[in-house]
């Protein structure tokens, strides 16, 4: 499993309700625009990118950028008035 944070800046507000709808089927939101997904391969992964690409289609002043967790990542990861990161499970049942 790989974690990723996902970060957009989307003015549009019918834009931006779509493209969290899309992401929080794969992850959870940790601030307004900011999200951790949890992905169990690289093709799952790329699956979003590639709903986000359609979803973003026409939209020349709207972004959305995302960020590997590495092992190295989460350890120095921190965060004040909340938990900071945690490693995903091992296993995840469904």
């Amino acid at each position: 499993m790989k974690t990723w944070v996902l970060v957009y800046d989307i003015a549009d507000d019918r834009l931006r309700q779509r493209v969290a709808k899309r992401v929080l089927r794969d992850g959870v939101r940790v601030q307004e625009s900011v999200f951790e997904v949890l992905v169990r391969t690289d093709a799952g992964f790329q699956r979003l990118q590639n709903d986000l690409r359609k979803l973003m289609a026409g939209s020349s002043d709207a972004q959305i950028r995302w960020y590997g967790m590495n092992l190295d990542g989460y350890a120095r990861a921190g965060a004040i008035g909340t938990a900071p990161p945690a490693l995903p499970p091992a296993v995840l049942v469904a």
